[in-house]
């Protein structure tokens, strides 16, 4: 909700307070609408205001509405859109430890990011969530793979009579049959060079092989092998889970003794920590940056503690209503950090479907 300011007292007051009804001036009551309009020197104003096109609260609040209904619209998940989301993280829930989906989802990996684009129901999400020119690019490069994975052998040759226009396909006459080429003779068959000759002697490099033949260089190269994924490249969550495979069990004797000492206060984790400080360091410069160290302490608070996850959906949703002023008036990165937390909170209801089927 835009708080703004009274004209006359400076009193700060809600979107819908009392306005002039000509130039749309917000007041907080009537009487410093009529003290301004006499001694605050509104009455001379007011014209030069609305000849202006309307005083700067009221475009934006009008903006505001408009981005709301936008964003309520664009992060509103349908039921197909909540299906294929749980289908998705089920089927990537092997490469990833329980929970790291999370993360690896709302950022949208490498690996997961042409699934959540190629999706009908999932597109309109994505779009949102990384910007329409990068999902653009995506798309093309994905209509580009398709097309080079298809085998020059399948594509069926094109000849005068099938590459002519749909018309003179249908209805012009069949062309003349060509004549059938004169039998030519045999090719003549060359002797091997003789043993004495050594390898790299001229001698040897004029005769060619016998296993050689034309059909060998009429076939077309291997097919390029699939590009190695990019694993752990991209997320530490990675890098924490490949490392803690890889690190060999300890024997018992090395082991470290178990204590039965309740853990300390200072140390237990009470969710994501709310405060002004760190609300305002994701809203900042550089908020894509800053944003994902945020996200991963919400992740890590989400994975230790189930308790807590109803507060990770109250961080994102405080982020989420914060940024909606800077989002509508264009700003880069309230817009950056408005758009993943929709697309977070969109996607939370799918992963407790999941937790839930578990269940």
């Amino acid at each position: 909700m835009i708080l703004t300011n009274c004209a006359a007292c400076a009193a700060p007051l809600e979107r819908l307070a009392k306005q002039c009804s000509r130039c749309k001036t917000r007041y907080c009551k009537a009487e410093c609408q009529r003290e301004h309009w006499n001694v605050g020197g509104h009455k001379d104003l007011c014209k030069k205001i609305k000849k202006g096109g309307g005083a700067e609260q009221y475009h934006a609040d009008k903006k505001y509405k408009e981005a709301v209904a936008e964003a309520v619209e664009a992060w509103t998940p349908t039921d197909e859109a909540r299906d294929a989301a749980a289908a998705l993280s089920r089927s990537v829930g092997h490469v990833l430890r329980d929970g790291g989906r999370f993360l690896q989802i709302t950022f949208a990996q490498p690996h997961f990011r042409r699934p959540l684009l190629l999706d009908p129901h999932l597109a309109r999400m994505f779009d949102a969530a990384i910007g329409r020119r990068q999902s653009a690019r995506l798309r093309r490069q994905d209509s580009q793979r398709r097309a080079e994975a298809v085998p020059a052998s399948d594509a069926a040759p094109e000849t005068e009579w099938s590459s002519g226009a749909p018309s003179q396909r249908d209805f012009a006459s069949p062309p003349a049959p060509a004549p059938a080429p004169s039998p030519k003779p045999p090719p003549r068959r060359r002797r091997a060079p003789p043993p004495s000759s050594p390898p790299d002697s001229p001698e040897a490099a004029a005769w060619p092989e016998e296993s050689a033949s034309p059909d060998a260089a009429a076939m077309p190269p291997p097919p390029p092998l699939p590009p190695a994924p990019r694993g752990a490249r991209g997320s530490p969550w990675l890098k924490r889970a490949a490392a803690d495979d890889e690190t060999p069990a300890k024997p018992p004797s090395q082991a470290a003794p178990v204590t039965t000492e309740p853990p300390s206060p200072k140390r237990a984790r009470t969710g994501p920590d709310l405060s002004a400080s760190r609300h305002f360091l994701a809203l900042g410069a550089g908020a894509s940056q800053d944003l994902g160290a945020v996200v991963a302490e919400t992740c890590d608070a989400w994975l230790r503690d189930p308790g807590s996850r109803r507060d990770v959906e109250a961080y994102w949703a405080t982020l989420r209503d914060a940024s909606a002023h800077g989002h509508a008036a264009g700003n880069a990165a309230a817009r950056d950090v408005h758009g993943k937390a929709g697309f977070v909170l969109a996607l939370c209801d799918a992963f407790r479907r999941v937790d839930e089927s578990r269940e």
